[in-house]
């Protein structure tokens, strides 16, 4: 966490304003962790926009959610299956809304199978930001 928000205050620092953070998480424990995260965030930058698609604790720390994880998450093969199409609508309301937000930063939370369809539909977009991974096995960092 501590090179996250490193990571995080030199991009602040290089930008010389406020930051726009786009938070993306899947269940309740990458909510969790995502509400701890901003909360540092607004220590560091307290003009910082954000928006997230998260659940109760994002939505505790007054952060802007695009949308709900009870509304996103499908559990166990045949859940998954059936909303095959819900799933695809999300992903592309997800994609229209990061690009109309524009974010300087992209945090993905514990979610690696929405993380790399997700950076896939993103790639073919000519945004600037830098992704962070928060994954239960570590950080990992990729740039566009």
């Amino acid at each position: 966490m501590q090179l996250l928000l490193s990571i995080l205050l030199l991009l602040y620092t290089l930008n010389f304003s406020s930051l726009k953070y786009y938070i993306i998480t899947g269940e309740s424990s990458g909510d969790v962790h995502a509400a701890n995260l901003v909360s540092e965030i607004k220590l560091l930058d307290k003009k910082s926009d954000i928006r997230a698609w998260g659940g109760q604790r994002l939505s505790n720390e007054n952060v802007s959610i695009a949308k709900d994880i009870k509304k996103t998450s499908f559990m166990g093969f045949w859940n998954v299956i059936k909303n095959l199409n819900q799933i695809r609508r999300n992903l592309n309301f997800c994609k229209k809304d990061i690009i109309s937000f524009c974010p300087d930063a992209l945090i993905l939370v514990d979610y690696p199978g929405l993380i790399l369809r997700l950076l896939n539909l993103l790639r073919e977009e000519k945004l600037k930001y830098i992704t962070i991974f928060l994954l239960k096995y570590g950080p990992g960092i990729h740039h566009e």
